[in-house]
């Protein structure tokens, strides 16, 4: 499992930066869609896979310590599994879209656009793996990201413009209420897990657990389009193209 997960997520890697490299061309598309379509797959089977072990977690990898951000561990749960394998299926479905439209010459279908997705799966690999707070971060800004240059493909209209600057100032607001979250919860020691977060906010006042519960919910609602922080959505859906939509609305 874990070479499988390193595989796909080391090819969304390699497509966010070749896939600018490579051309416009539509034969250069079939390899930049084609390749993403192998890589959603891969995730999707990797999540299927895992769901059917019995271990409970899987461990990936861990990047030793740096100052100020702490030692990141990356593992694979039975939840971080599900949605890998749902965001496998949608990317697969949407690559194979892109592929589609790529030979119609269809605008969302260039190299901007195909690195953008890698890229965002890239972070999304990240997201479901991440067992502490700071690359959990590091990943939901990217994603944000990611998603303002999806809405942004018709960047020449004003309207979409305004679309996405609204989209990407509503992101922000909730990254900086996760942020803010997390900061109040970390232990005095600085370690940032999970599980460090957890036990520290345990032992804090219930005004204080309070507040971190309304941050997070704000920080994932506004991400989620929870109500009633989803105003930024029905715009933004309606100016992304469709197979850039769909991965929108799942990431």
């Amino acid at each position: 499992m874990t070479s499988l997960y390193w595989s796909s997520t080391g090819l969304f890697l390699v497509l966010s930066i070749a896939g600018l490299l490579i051309g416009r061309t539509k034969s250069s598309g079939i390899w930049r869609w084609g390749l993403l379509a192998v890589g959603t797959l891969l995730q999707l089977i990797l999540g299927v896979w895992g769901l059917t072990l019995p271990a409970r977690q899987v461990y990936l990898a861990t990047v030793p310590g740096i100052f100020p951000f702490g030692t990141w561990t990356f593992a694979l749960d039975p939840l971080g599994l599900l949605v890998m394998a749902v965001l496998g299926l949608v990317g697969t479905l949407a690559s194979l879209y892109g592929l589609s439209e790529n030979q119609k010459g269809r605008r969302g279908t260039g190299p901007i656009s195909s690195s953008l997705v890698a890229l965002q799966f890239v972070f999304t690999s990240f997201l479901l793996t991440a067992q502490s707070a700071i690359p959990m971060l590091i990943a939901w800004e990217g994603m944000s990201l990611c998603a303002y240059g999806f809405i942004a493909t018709y960047h020449e209209v004003r309207q979409v413009r305004k679309i996405g600057f609204v989209t990407l100032a509503v992101s922000e607001v909730g990254f900086l209420a996760l942020v803010i979250a997390v900061v109040i919860s970390a232990p005095a020691t600085g370690v940032m897990t999970f599980h460090a977060l957890h036990t520290s906010l345990a032992g804090q006042s219930a005004i204080l657990r309070t507040v971190v519960l309304v941050l997070g919910f704000i920080g994932f609602g506004v991400k989620s389009g929870v109500l009633p922080m989803q105003m930024w959505m029905p715009r933004a859906y309606h100016v992304t193209p469709p197979h850039l939509n769909v991965l929108l609305g799942v990431l």
